[in-house]
């Protein structure tokens, strides 16, 4: 997920990390590998980039119930916003 600029990104992070963890415990315990976070800058935002080990049959069913989750769980708080591309123009008055 893309977050904006002015976002907590640790929360971010940590929405991420939780929702990857909470999807993933079995593989967990099996393979012992945890999720992880890797993060980049974008235009319009940072890249919140969650890995994790999944079995290739349920890889679709897995990122769909960890993309849902770490939407909801950013919906709900008020200090991590998604990112997108849109301008932003900003008037002041020169005397």
């Amino acid at each position: 997920v893309t977050v904006t600029h002015e976002s907590d990104l640790d929360k971010a992070m940590e929405i991420a990390l939780k929702s990857a963890k909470k999807h993933t415990k079995d593989v967990i315990e099996k393979t012992k590998k945890d999720p992880y976070i890797r993060t980049y800058f974008q235009p319009n935002g940072i890249n919140v980039h969650v890995r994790y080990y999944s079995p290739a049959k349920n890889i679709q069913e897995i990122s769909s119930n960890v993309t849902k989750e770490i939407f909801d769980s950013i919906m709900k708080t008020k200090n991590v916003r998604i990112a997108y591309p849109h301008r932003e123009i900003l008037y002041s008055k020169n005397k």
